[in-house]
């Protein structure tokens, strides 16, 4: 790969018969139901994940963990929130197929808008999981207020 030194590789995951199915890290670290959203006629838990859920995850976690790095690397500490949303569209590109987009909200705790949406955009170049949807994905970054939350947020599936 193009000169690029491995620095970490996941273990396995593994996804048993679709939707209706289980997701689950080879591992044992995670493991979780799958099943389509109910609006694509998804008739399993509403708690079950799916490629969306995955995705969001993923994402968000991606983008915190490299902002995170860059205030670290700028000697800024304070506490973050990143979410992502993964919202799934008709491609009229490519006919009975779909595509998504995703939004990311970022807040930095005492920090004012101007500064966050530096460090958002910065992230942004940085970022692998921004990288790799780069030219495929349509995303979209918010910044808003930071709030502290004792508990993650209900899903928006």
């Amino acid at each position: 790969m193009d000169g690029s030194q491995l620095l970490h590789r996941s273990v396995a995951a593994i996804t048993i018969d679709g939707p209706g199915g289980e997701s689950y890290l080879e591992d044992g670290a995670f493991s979780a139901p799958v099943a389509a959203p109910a609006e694509l006629g998804g008739t399993g838990p509403k708690t079950a994940f799916n490629p969306g859920r995955f995705l969001a995850l993923g994402y968000s976690t991606s983008f915190s963990f490299i902002l995170a790095k860059i205030m670290q690397d700028e000697g800024k500490s304070a506490r973050t929130r990143v979410s992502c949303i993964v919202s799934l569209f008709t491609d009229p590109m490519d006919e009975g197929f779909n595509k998504i987009g995703m939004d990311l909200e970022v807040a930095i705790e005492g920090m004012d808008e101007s500064e966050v949406q530096r460090l958002a955009d910065e992230t942004h170049v940085h970022c692998p999981v921004s990288k790799a949807v780069l030219g495929n994905v349509d995303v979209h970054i918010k910044i808003i207020p930071y709030k502290a939350e004792s508990k993650p947020l209900a899903s928006a599936d």
